[in-house]
């Protein structure tokens, strides 16, 4: 038994509608429409693309400071293992760099025969990201619990590219472990220095 359509349903009001000449053509948007679109949408995009950027800068810089104190417990964990002291060599600035290896190494020549990394702020892992400062250019781990030769060295980076710059300051304590801090507060979830 085959069923017609009930009178109400969206079949037969749409049917009605055509047979009336009451039903619309339209089947997309009206130039004016799309243009109102288009305008939102451009004021979004103009509005959130600042936050974007600031946040991939603030991204950067704190991988950055995550490897620098992630090479910095490879070359203390290689000193333990190697039952050799290690060392590390940092370059600052425009051609910063940050070199592990088994003997006195620079991190600038490649040198390093452990690991190199390259921190120029305009071709290095992190771009408008640069090591701006170190408390000791040359570290050296000794072998017995890894111990650093310097007394609690720094190691600060920088965003070449906001204003004001995002700054992150890499610590190594006594015993080799690494913390990380924030010294003008710039970056979110990091303790002041």
């Amino acid at each position: 038994m085959s069923h017609a359509p009930h009178p109400r349903s969206g079949a037969s009001i749409r049917a009605a509608e055509l047979r009336s000449g009451k039903a619309s053509d339209q089947n997309g948007f009206t130039l004016l429409e799309l243009m109102v679109a288009i305008a939102v949408l451009s004021i979004l995009v103009l509005v959130a693309l600042p936050s974007f950027r600031d946040l991939l800068v603030l991204q950067r810089i704190k991988g950055a400071a995550e490897l620098v104190q992630t090479d910095l417990m490879l070359a203390r964990s290689e000193a333990v293992r190697r039952n050799a002291p290690v060392f590390v060599s940092l370059n600052t600035g425009a051609q910063g760099c940050l070199g592990i290896g088994t003997s006195q190494c620079s991190c600038s020549t490649g040198s390093c025969n452990i690991k190199l990394t390259n921190f120029s702020p305009t071709s290095g892992a992190f771009p408008g990201i640069q090591l701006s400062s170190a408390s000791a250019t040359d570290l050296q781990f000794t072998a017995i619990r890894g111990a650093p030769n310097v007394i609690n060295p720094a190691i600060s980076l920088s965003s070449t590219d906001t204003t004001p710059a995002r700054q992150i300051t890499v610590k190594l304590s006594m015993l080799g472990l690494t913390s990380a801090c924030t010294p003008n507060g710039s970056v979110t979830g990091l303790s002041a220095c």
